[in-house]
């Protein structure tokens, strides 16, 4: 894996966007995210590779390499710790700031962990087709929510931590009310393998998007379609803007998709060779972070 910085000013469809390459994982970049403080930047590789970069002191190194499993997910805590999943099953929790690993190992699904996303708790979603809530203080699994025919791809926490929203092979979008534990309501209309879902910042819109292409916006509360968009190319993961003005598509021709939702104008600049395969904006920065199969993470700024 190779370090180092990089900055180009890119000019696509009259837009200006200055991009800078943060490191370079020696496999495709399977996951990127700020820290809820914005102190950090985080990456998961398919090269088996945690790496941190830190705005502070715009420092970048590597966090930690392998610990058997292969990696396949993560995600931040409110607090900082980064809650990583694995081929096989297992969760571990590291604490950034001690540069230490918090937990060993949770463990209770019976197969890869797809996808996680923690507020107050944490869930995780895996290819056994659960979604399973975790209690990290004691270290156990507290509730298994299973409604999913086939593995669940992709899940999100509402702002209040109250609903789950989740996404999966079986083409089925659920909400879920905790305290119920069971699903709220399913939104209906999809076609395709659900490829990601998302709350939009202040919970009102739920974004969920399919293989096919089709990205729908639904109202949350009343679970109305509130807009269709169909999109050039399938889409790998999608990210609210802060303002929830935009959502931020990665998507397999290597570019990455704003979407205007007040005005459905979407734009589109080149952003990887291959396949883009995530992104996310950093809640504090107003910033763009993205990677793709080339193994590169990219931060991105409009210029």
């Amino acid at each position: 894996m190779v370090l180092f910085f990089e900055k180009i000013l890119y000019l696509d469809d009259a837009l200006m966007w200055e991009e800078e390459i943060i490191f370079r994982h020696s496999g495709g970049v399977i996951w990127v995210s700020c820290s809820p403080s914005g102190d950090y930047l985080a990456s998961l590789g398919e090269d088996n590779c945690i790496t941190i970069y830190s705005f502070r002191d715009r420092g970048v190194g590597l966090f930690m390499k392998g610990l058997g499993p292969a990696f396949t997910c993560a995600c931040w805590s409110l607090r900082g710790l980064l809650a990583v999943g694995t081929q096989k099953s297992d969760i571990f929790i590291f604490d950034i700031e001690r540069r230490k690993r918090e937990i060993k190992q949770l463990l209770h699904h019976s197969a890869r962990i797809n996808c996680m996303s923690w507020r107050s708790v944490l869930a995780s979603g895996g290819e056994d087709k659960a979604i399973i809530l975790w209690d990290i203080d004691q270290r156990k699994h507290i509730l298994a929510l299973r409604k999913h025919k086939k593995e669940v791809l992709s899940i999100d926490w509402s702002p209040d931590g109250k609903y789950l929203v989740s996404g999966g092979r079986d083409k089925k979008v659920f909400i879920w009310k905790i305290s119920d534990k069971k699903p709220l309501v399913e939104l209906p209309k999809h076609t395709d393998i659900v490829m990601a879902v998302a709350f939009s910042n202040d919970g009102k819109l739920i974004a969920s998007c399919t293989r096919d292409g089709i990205l729908k916006i639904w109202k949350f509360g009343t679970w109305s379609l509130h807009k269709t968009v169909k999109l050039e190319s399938t889409p790998r993961a999608i990210s609210w803007s802060p303002d929830g003005r935009k959502i931020a598509i990665a998507c397999g021709d290597g570019k990455i998709a704003i979407l205007d939702i007040a005005s459905s104008g979407l734009e589109s600049f080149n952003a990887h060779k291959g396949c883009a395969t995530v992104v996310a904006w950093c809640q504090h920065r107003g910033i763009l972070l993205s990677g793709g199969s080339d193994g590169i993470v990219k931060l991105w700024k409009k210029h």
